[in-house]
């Protein structure tokens, strides 16, 4: 029969030979976990703020799996395993902070739907729009259920809601009566056509659309005490009213009967592609750096 002393160690050596067994078993099974984790985002199509979850949960439980594995807490101290941990996942964070954001970038440019909000709030008695920059203001002060402008085929409709707020509703179509990008109290949605809807960009504050053509043919921009507006509506005759600011710095509303001649194009806010230029407007030069996710990294053009 063993002794006490001999007993005591086969039970200790049976213990860990257990807490290993299990030790095991954690590490092959977190092993799984961070390889599932990592290949999701490749198999399936999601936001990028889902996919940046998802490979970063991968890259904290591989980190986890080296730096608790046996010869690394044999080797290394726990501040030299923490440090390691902390460096290579700042070196991770810049290499992926570009590609991350122009992925971002890119999703954001194909958003079909939105809403437009000023900075600021609204403060403002009327509900009022100005021409483009041209320092032209109209103020509405009209029953709430009347357009401000009536296109006959569309119109322009600004009224205030029963919290202040100022709410915009219009469409713009095309030639052939396709509707371009419909707003709806400052909620808008472009058409998903590339021939109606060629290209369009935004942010929290403004919308601008082309048509197929390339030319602008609505710009709103929401400001503290009205809404910046441009455009050209068409009705069912063919007839095109348009809200433009001229070169000269006028504000003009016109109404053009076939043939007329062409009215001067409106002048886009935005850069584009959307695609690179997401949220940007032309005025705004600076280079663009790599500033909201991670690390503040110079991200070039592309």
């Amino acid at each position: 029969m063993p002794g006490r002393k001999e007993r005591r160690e086969q039970a200790r050596a049976l213990a860990k030979e257990i807490m290993q067994g299990e030790r095991k078993k954690r590490k092959t099974f977190e092993t799984f976990l961070a390889i599932i984790l990592a290949l999701i985002p490749w198999g399936f199509s999601m936001l990028v703020i889902w996919r940046i979850i998802l490979w970063g949960s991968s890259w904290l439980f591989l980190l986890h799996i080296v730096l608790t594995s046996e010869p690394a807490q044999q080797r290394l101290a726990t501040r030299t395993r923490w440090m390691i941990a902390i460096v290579t996942t700042i070196i991770l964070s810049y290499l992926v902070s570009c590609p991350t954001i122009r992925a971002y970038r890119r999703e954001q440019a194909e958003v079909y739907e939105g809403r437009i909000v000023p900075k600021g709030g609204w403060r403002t008695n009327y509900p009022m729009f100005e021409i483009g920059d041209s320092a032209r203001i109209l103020a509405f002060a009209g029953p709430k259920d009347n357009p401000a402008i009536n296109f006959v085929y569309d119109q322009i409709k600004i009224v205030h809601s029963d919290d202040g707020e100022v709410l915009l509703s219009t469409r713009i179509r095309d030639r052939a009566g396709n509707v371009v990008v419909k707003i709806t109290d400052n909620n808008w949605q472009i058409s998903r056509s590339n021939s109606t809807a060629w290209a369009w960009n935004y942010n929290d504050e403004a919308l601008e659309v082309m048509n197929g053509s390339g030319q602008v043919v609505l710009q709103i921009r929401a400001l503290p005490g009205r809404f910046r507006l441009q455009g050209e509506w068409r009705d069912e005759q063919g007839n095109v009213f348009k809200i433009f600011k001229e070169a000269g710095g006028n504000g003009v509303i016109a109404k053009l009967v076939p043939p007329a001649p062409r009215l001067p194009e409106i002048v886009p806010i935005f850069l584009y592609p959307s695609s690179r230029y997401w949220g940007r407007y032309r005025d705004n030069p600076q280079p663009i750096l790599c500033t909201q996710h991670f690390l503040l990294l110079p991200c070039g053009m592309n």
